[in-house]
């Protein structure tokens, strides 16, 4: 306690309880150890802790190195004391560059942690007010390289969880992640970010990857980037693998909703249809008012070629999201919910047709996949030779393996998914 309040010691408090629990990270406790100043401080130093063998001498437990009888308090304090002057002894990592870990003036470090609170709940209200915190943050303290790289993550998860469309997230996103790249060559939140943006904006899966790459060497225990990681994985194919980032990233961030979620979905990428339904059904039980999943039950629902499924879950969606945008185009589909499946399904199409008038450098897979789940072959084969004469490349394969699915025997179609696929992703 004396070394947090005097030593800036980065340790956390868990709430509630009797005992005033305090946490660690590694990556804080590894950069405080290497400060200049980390040493520094009014009176003696600890003793060092009491070597292993010395400890066995005294009657220790031989399965877990504590002595017989003795208290919690001094294994804690010979842990701090372990940390903080022979990291590379217990953690052997090379030692980082000393970073600062937060802003230096109290009042600027608590709305920090407050925006970073706030990012891991991802609501739209909560990503809204981080996205406000962080902006003051890189005011107040412009060199302050982690407010740059959180930035970038709120935006991104804005645009991921649909509170803000088009690519003003991804732009803003990358400005951000670029600006703490610029202070910190080895941001690893900014790398991974601009990996999220080289896939999910340009449609470049070898950069993307070798960004989460690096990211993840700078710091192997992040658990949001083997969450992204996972994710950009599931969807070029890459199954095992993404399998394991996921087990990582639930290890790392234990609870986490939005993993387990995201985890459910790449089933249904995999093929692993009734898994991923039994999943997603589960978690819409547990947490029914999570936008995201109701989305990932939509594409679900489509691809089965269900459109009323699809109408209800994405109007479920738009009202959790309070979009008015989504909230118009639930009522136009609702509005032929009368007229049956076949009513619903040329409305979905058509608003993506829309959509895509509206946003022509989105490309054409979405409303591609649309028509081939819903059979609509004549408004698929338009988009699939407009995605050739515009040189589109699609990487999703999962969805790529359903269309194909659909259309084994039909020569026009698979000639033209064949030009339009991409072969593979480098490295995946």
């Amino acid at each position: 306690m004396r070394w947090a309040r005097d030593r800036d010691l980065p340790v956390r408090r868990m709430p509630g309880g009797k005992q005033g629990t305090v946490f660690a990270y590694r990556v804080e406790l590894d950069a405080w150890a290497h400060r200049p100043d980390a040493a520094a401080g009014e009176g003696p130093a600890p003793a060092p802790a009491r070597p292993a063998a010395a400890e066995a001498a005294h009657g220790s437990d031989p399965g877990t190195g504590r002595r017989r009888g003795a208290a919690a308090g001094p294994l804690l304090t010979a842990t701090l004391v372990l940390a903080a002057g022979a990291a590379a002894l217990l953690w052997p990592v090379p030692a980082p560059r000393p970073r600062t870990v937060l802003p230096r003036d109290p009042a600027t470090a608590r709305a920090f942690v407050e925006a970073r609170d706030l990012w891991a709940r991802r609501t739209g209200a909560d990503l809204d007010r981080a996205v406000a915190l962080l902006d003051g943050v890189t005011r107040r303290e412009p060199g302050f390289a982690p407010a740059h790289a959180a930035l970038a993550d709120a935006w991104l998860l804005k645009r991921e969880y649909g509170i803000t469309a088009g690519a003003a997230p991804f732009d803003r996103a990358e400005r951000a992640a670029r600006a703490a790249l610029r202070l910190d060559p080895d941001a690893a939140g900014a790398i991974r970010a601009l990996g999220f943006i080289a896939y999910w904006r340009d449609g470049d899966p070898a950069r993307a990857r070798a960004g989460f790459e690096h990211a993840l060497r700078l710091a192997p225990d992040d658990a949001q980037t083997h969450f992204w990681y996972a994710n950009f994985l599931a969807d070029t194919g890459a199954d095992a693998r993404a399998q394991q980032a996921y087990d990582r990233a639930q290890l790392l961030a234990p609870g986490l909703a939005a993993v387990r979620v995201e985890r459910a979905y790449a089933d249904w990428l995999a093929g692993r249809d009734a898994r991923a339904r039994d999943a997603l059904a589960a978690l819409a039980r547990q947490y029914p008012s999570d936008a995201n999943l109701h989305l990932c039950l939509a594409w679900i629902a489509m691809g089965r070629g269900d459109a009323m499924a699809y109408a209800r879950e994405t109007a479920l969606v738009a009202r959790l999201r309070r979009d008015p945008e989504l909230l118009a185009r639930a009522a136009a589909v609702s509005g032929v919910a009368s007229g049956g499946p076949a009513a619903v399904a040329r409305a979905v199409v058509e608003q993506q047709r829309l959509e895509l008038a509206a946003n022509p450098d989105w490309g054409r897979q979405t409303p591609a996949f649309f028509a081939s789940s819903l059979g609509q072959r004549d408004a698929l084969l338009r988009l699939l030779r407009e995605a050739e004469a515009h040189g589109e490349r699609w990487y999703s394969a999962g969805i790529l393996r359903r269309m194909a699915a659909r259309w084994r025997g039909d020569a026009a179609v698979t000639a033209l998914l064949t030009a339009v696929r991409r072969r593979s992703v480098p490295g995946a």
